[in-house]
């Protein structure tokens, strides 16, 4: 079985489109952790698994440190920045890459549903992404199909920012076509050459050290023209990378495609 384990908070409005699109590729259980919730997003989920037979397991936190996701661009960077050096020395002797309140909920939170997953299911796989990334197949029908043929036990995704200037909540995040070329993010380097989701087998997915990599040991970095992560960040990253591309890969996909998957026919 193919998982997907997220955290997510103030998504309501992008959960259904991105739940179908992703059961259409494969996944067929999704373990949604919200986040200290402050919209619909539970009864979006609930009529959604109705709607389109999902499986969902939902878990919800209540309030775990600061939220800065409400506050406009510049004040929520200074928060992040002063609550990064109140916490520098919490964040160096946990040994995890941990940037903001959100990162340091996700590694105390995501590490246990991991173990609770490989109990359950030790010979699934898991994806863990968040709500605005998707992951697409240019190369294959589904994600079976790539970790069927895997040779290691983590495939990794390579990263891939869309251009969301002037994106307004409600609009599909898939209408965006415009993103990085993987030859300007290799020779921008600084660390977003290797920016990546992975996909990996239960059995071999603790000790988890990142949301990106999820654990140490062999894994492979799929092809982007095989399977790759589309970003639809919002807002923009502050990186000087063109979005010079024009990828309408996602666009065409609608909820007809998972018809046959809805009430259960």
């Amino acid at each position: 079985m193919l998982h997907i384990l997220t955290m997510s908070r103030g998504d309501s409005a992008r959960l259904v489109d991105w739940l179908c699109y992703h059961r259409s590729i494969g996944f067929e259980f999704f373990h949604i952790v919200l986040d200290n919730p402050n919209d619909d997003s539970y009864e979006v989920i609930q009529q959604a698994s109705v709607d389109y037979n999902l499986t969902v397991e939902v878990t919800t936190l209540g309030p775990q440190g600061e939220y800065f996701d409400c506050l406009p661009s510049g004040e929520k960077w200074q928060r992040i920045s002063r609550w990064r050096k109140d916490n520098a020395q919490y964040i160096a002797e946990s040994g995890l890459p941990i940037v903001d309140p959100l990162s340091d909920r996700q590694y105390k939170i995501l590490p246990g549903k991991l173990s609770d997953l490989k109990m359950r299911f030790p010979h699934d796989w898991v994806a863990i992404i968040d709500v605005d990334e998707y992951i697409a197949l240019p190369g294959i029908a589904t994600v079976k199909d790539l970790v069927e043929t895997a040779d290691k036990p983590r495939l990794r995704l390579l990263n891939f920012n869309f251009d969301m200037e002037g994106w307004v909540e409600g609009e599909g995040v898939r209408e965006r076509t415009r993103r990085w070329a993987r030859k300007d993010v290799v020779a921008y380097g600084k660390g977003w050459d290797q920016r990546v989701k992975s996909i990996v087998k239960l059995a071999d997915s603790l000790p988890m050290v990142s949301v990106h990599a999820v654990s140490k040991g062999a894994f492979d970095v799929v092809a982007p023209e095989v399977a790759r992560l589309h970003h639809y960040k919002f807002p923009n990253q502050q990186t000087p990378i063109e979005y010079a591309v024009e990828d309408e890969s996602l666009r065409g996909w609608n909820l007809s495609h998972i018809d046959n998957l809805s009430r259960g026919e």
